[in-house]
């Protein structure tokens, strides 16, 4: 087994003991609340110098476990354990020699997201808008690029040039409301990455940088909707 495999495979292990905590806690009283979220990432990145490929979003999912404790009326701090697809595509339109090709690369990168938000609640009735933010700090699980021309298809691994954690700060509002006995919330925010995911220690990296005065730079961007139950 690759030590790849070995890294997404803890990162689904501690998502699925988050997912065993017991469903009668949900309906416990009190200041702690847990919950199950998931929703959609359109993510992108920012890049410095800005690559000659036009740089445009890529849909991927986002699922795991969140808990949260009252701190007093309207504020809560909220955390969880967050299994979130983010990177981007590039597309480019090259000169082969015999004509133009179109290049299409994808970049996925995979997460596990623990967050320390700040969740404050507006509102009194049983549907509440609210606001949360916070930093947020993802630990790798995978990096993938993906390169596609023609009928060229071919998938890297480049997990050993990305950064082992990435460090975010999430913005995001949304409104929760009862549903079936338990509460429900909508959502939606942005997650912008702070750190540079590059791992300038690889030795693949080094042609990029070397003989140029500034390091590159890659960060992340990323649009969420998200959608949780719990109690």
């Amino acid at each position: 087994m690759s030590m790849q495999s070995k890294a997404s495979g803890v990162g689904f292990l501690l998502l699925a003991a988050g997912l065993s905590f017991p469903v009668a806690a949900w309906a416990s009283p009190g200041p702690w609340h847990l919950g199950l979220r998931g929703g959609l990432n359109l993510a992108s990145a920012a890049f410095d110098p800005e690559p000659e490929a036009e740089v445009s979003s890529r849909t991927a999912p986002h699922l795991g476990v969140v808990v949260r404790y009252d701190l007093g009326p309207g504020l809560a701090l909220q955390s969880g354990l967050l299994w979130t697809s983010k990177g981007a595509r590039q597309e480019e339109t090259i000169d082969s020699g015999s004509g133009p090709v179109d290049v299409e690369s994808t970049t996925r990168l995979e997460y596990l997201s623990v967050p320390a938000w700040l969740r404050f609640s507006f509102g009194r009735g049983a549907t509440r808008p609210f606001l949360v933010v916070g930093p947020a700090l993802g630990i790798t699980l995978a990096a993938k690029d993906r390169t596609e021309a023609g009928s060229f298809d071919e998938t890297e691994d480049k997990k050993d040039q990305i950064e082992g954690v990435e460090f975010a700060l999430d913005a995001s509002v949304g409104v929760e409301f009862p549903l079936g006995g338990m509460r429900g919330g909508l959502e939606a925010g942005y997650a912008l990455g702070l750190s540079n995911v590059l791992d300038l220690k690889a030795e693949e990296l080094r042609p990029a940088h070397e003989g140029h005065e500034d390091d590159p730079v890659a960060r992340t961007r990323t649009l969420f909707f998200a959608f949780t139950l719990g109690n």
